[in-house]
């Protein structure tokens, strides 16, 4: 009876052991991925100030977080500024104004960019821009909202996807982009230069069955569209062949 008590004691002391060892295990890498994670943050802040600073010529002023969000405010440091329309630069000041864009996350964190901008006034006088703001060809468009690596990632998914599968593989890798937006950015996207040819396909195809129909010239050795005509009108296909020729 003692010798199997002991033995019972025993066995419950080293499940007791291995319970504990597993637990300290469990909280090593816990630990190690912790700190890899806050390394991979770090340095993920590091390299896109650093991007900013060099590229750009922006400082950054102050990084908040707010739970899964993370907003980083830039001043930009440009002594010299050339105007957009005639290419002269100035460093006259006419105000400043704040944009917010939309940037690629970082990791479970949504990244936006606040943006100092300043206005300036062009000094040459044969400018017909009187007044413009800073250029940020870089990093985003005019007037967008979201920079142009985002837009790009967003313009590969809608074009692989379409609208609503886009959609959800959007969310899955934490953009916020709707059906419409990514159709729209699918819309934008340039066609290639046309080049020569020497073999063309016409045919009609309907925008509305039994109501509108148009025409389509086709590459015949690329088997690629080459244009598209609202109309099947023997004289807009005439005119159309002799721009092209």
């Amino acid at each position: 009876m003692i010798n199997t008590e002991t033995r019972f004691k025993a066995e419950g002391r080293r499940q007791k052991a291995e319970v504990r060892k597993k637990e300290e295990g469990r909280k090593d890498i816990i630990e190690v991925l912790q700190t890899s994670l806050h390394q991979t943050f770090v340095w993920n802040c590091c390299t896109t100030y650093y991007l900013i600073r060099q590229i750009f010529n922006w400082k950054l002023g102050i990084l908040t977080k707010h739970f899964s969000s993370i907003k980083l405010m830039l001043f930009s440091t440009q002594a010299l500024v050339r105007c957009p329309v005639c290419s002269k630069p100035t460093h006259r000041i006419h105000s400043r104004y704040e944009r917010t864009l939309t940037d690629l996350p970082w990791a479970d964190y949504n990244i936006t960019l606040q943006l100092r901008v300043r206005k300036f006034f062009c000094i040459n006088t044969l400018c017909k821009r009187r007044i413009f703001t800073e250029r940020l060809a870089s990093v985003t468009a005019p007037w967008a909202r979201r920079t142009l690596r985002l837009a790009q990632r967003l313009t590969d998914i809608g074009l692989a996807l379409g609208g609503a599968a886009g959609v959800r593989l959007s969310q899955k890798l934490g953009f916020s982009a709707s059906r419409n937006t990514l159709l729209s950015l699918v819309r934008r996207i340039p066609l290639p230069s046309v080049g020569k040819f020497s073999t063309l396909g016409v045919d009609d195809f309907c925008f509305r069955k039994g109501q509108t129909y148009g025409t389509i010239v086709v590459d015949l050795e690329r088997s690629r569209p080459v244009r598209l005509l609202s109309d099947h009108e023997r004289r807009n296909l005439s005119s159309m062949a002799q721009s092209l020729s």
